[in-house]
């Protein structure tokens, strides 16, 4: 067949996971969405699955072998990445991009060297920037749900267990105090 694609069924079942994420969102506080911070973070998480989505194989060529990026470097690359994307929502996929690697490669980076896997450090870093807005926070103008979305966060109750796991206390104590 010429000119159709076949995807995989988990490509598209996490596209419709993350569009019904999505959905329910809005649909709870379409208000959220009107900042900048949180259009761009919701553009960030759906415009590359979108892309996964639709990306087409390469015909594979010969392959010499793989070129062996050391460790540290890999940890470098995807830190210095990180670093100039703050306050941005980022994904496994950027950091597998930007450390020049494949994701399963800097899987096994970030478990040697951080002992969690990328999208774990991810989540935790994504917690961190909530926690730091929450408390620069003004309670009488912000909610929750207003910082959390600008850094990509639509599954709120999920978000919420996190944060008190992480760090003790809900993110609405956090914003009081």
């Amino acid at each position: 067949m010429h000119g159709v694609v076949q995807v995989p069924l988990h490509r598209i079942q996490r596209l419709r996971s993350l569009i019904a994420q999505f959905g329910d969102a809005v649909q709870r506080a379409v208000t959220n969405f009107e900042s900048a911070a949180a259009q761009r973070a919701a553009e960030q998480k759906l415009v590359p699955e979108i892309c996964n989505l639709l990306a087409v194989p390469r015909e594979a060529g010969p392959t010499l072998g793989r070129h062996a990026v050391p460790r540290a470097q890999i940890i470098r690359r995807s830190m210095d990445f990180v670093d100039q994307h703050q306050g941005e929502y980022l994904s496994v996929e950027q950091l597998a991009s930007a450390a020049g690697v494949a994701e399963r490669t800097l899987r096994d980076a970030f478990q040697q060297y951080f002992g969690m896997a990328p999208v774990r450090y991810l989540n935790r870093r994504t917690l961190h920037q909530v926690r730091r807005a929450l408390k620069a926070a003004d309670p009488i103008v912000a909610t929750v749900t207003q910082i959390a979305t600008q850094f990509g966060v639509w599954e709120l109750g999920r978000f919420a267990r996190d944060y008190r796991f992480l760090f003790g206390e809900l993110p609405s104590e956090t914003l009081r105090h």
